[in-house]
């Protein structure tokens, strides 16, 4: 389990399983990156879905590996990951009696819930992000689909003032119009 995510240091190495909410109400919207994964729900109707810390570094690796190779920059695509497997999961040996306890800790998992976004990276070329969401789509026990944050809209460029007083005394001018009009101005 070394080199994987999981907490250094807990206070009660055995927890209970816990019940969560099936639907998340706070990360369900992009903060970091341009794309990102987003959980829909299980293939067979559960309500608690449950992602392995060996899962969730898999579909990391799968997914800076494809971005890497061809997204122009030297570093790649950056990524996210909004999740931690914080919950132990116990297990007893093969071939034990019932009783003398709990069984050992053997691996860690966390939670996810419909809507909530796993993994965010950056903004890469749209063909490269589609194929590595395929991948990652094959390797996840849940269904997915891939979000994008919006282009920002035309009061969203933070324009300077007297442009937009110019746009609003010509209705039929654009964004093109502004362009010549400030290189004419710089000059």
């Amino acid at each position: 389990m070394s080199g994987l995510l999981q907490p250094r240091k807990i206070k009660w190495p055995k927890q209970h399983l816990r019940f969560e909410y099936p639907v998340d109400q706070r990360r369900h919207v992009l903060r970091f990156g341009q794309y990102g994964l987003k959980v829909l729900g299980s293939f067979d109707g559960r309500l608690e879905l449950r992602l392995k810390a060996t899962t969730l570094e898999a579909v990391k690796k799968v997914l800076v590996r494809k971005l890497r190779t061809t997204a122009g920059s030297r570093k790649g695509v950056k990524t996210w990951i909004r999740t931690f497997p914080d919950r132990p999961v116990t297990k007893f040996g093969a071939e034990q009696r019932m009783g003398k306890g709990k069984g050992s800790v053997d691996h860690y998992e966390c939670q996810v819930r419909r809507g909530h976004i796993f993994i965010e990276f950056n903004d890469a070329p749209r063909e490269l992000i589609v194929s590595a969401y395929e991948r990652a789509k094959a390797m996840l026990p849940f269904r997915i689909k891939l979000v994008e944050k919006p282009r920002p809209t035309f009061y969203e460029l933070k324009l300077p003032i007297p442009s937009i007083d110019r746009l609003r005394r010509k209705p039929d001018t654009g964004l093109a119009s502004l362009v010549s009009d400030s290189s004419v101005q710089s000059k």
